[in-house]
């Protein structure tokens, strides 16, 4: 029964999320809803371990089937600056994460799987296959989550806003009253 009230809470959770039109809020907003009733509730019985290889399998499907030919074919153009972004990403996640793990009592996998980017849904599932506590992880890219969209939006707003009334480089209207 508790795993029953745990699903209604997610689902409430992800379509709440996703009506605000909050990005990525049929996750978060189910992540949200399952830790609620978890808190709220206390025990959800064994149906995370139960039915949460099955998850696994179905979001590795979904994003998956999201990559075609049609998403290759663009990236071909912007291959060496993704591959320099990537290594910049993962290389200072995993920086801050081995950092995490000498600092605090998290074992090296939750700390690692914690700090590198990556979805708040697949980091967990892979932090239970290493070892790691996948509770942890998918709290702190829960809270990760939640802080950029917290804050990017407002900061993204005042440097468009701010870009908007600057001219641009070179235009000839800045000479126009000489």
């Amino acid at each position: 029964m508790h795993g029953l009230g745990l699903l209604v809470a997610g689902i409430v959770g992800g379509l709440v999320a996703d009506v605000l039109g909050m990005p990525a809020g049929v996750v978060v907003g189910s992540l949200l809803g399952g830790g609620v009733y978890r808190l709220a509730a206390g025990d959800a019985g064994p149906w995370r371990d139960r039915y949460g290889h099955v998850g696994r399998l179905l979001l590795g499907t979904v994003i998956g089937a999201a990559f075609g030919p049609d998403v290759l074919t663009p990236l071909k153009t912007a291959l060496l600056s993704m591959l320099g972004v990537i290594a910049c990403l993962v290389g200072g996640g995993m920086a801050l994460g081995w950092g995490m793990a000498q600092v605090t009592s998290l074992d090296l996998a939750t700390a690692l799987l914690s700090s590198v980017p990556g979805g708040a849904s697949t980091m967990p599932a892979v932090a239970h296959d290493l070892g790691g506590d996948m509770r942890l992880v998918a709290a702190l890219h829960l809270m990760r989550q939640l802080a950029v969209l917290a804050v990017l939006p407002t900061v993204l707003s005042y440097v468009f806003k701010r870009r908007a009334r600057r001219p641009e480089r070179g235009s000839a209207h800045r000479y126009d009253k000489l």
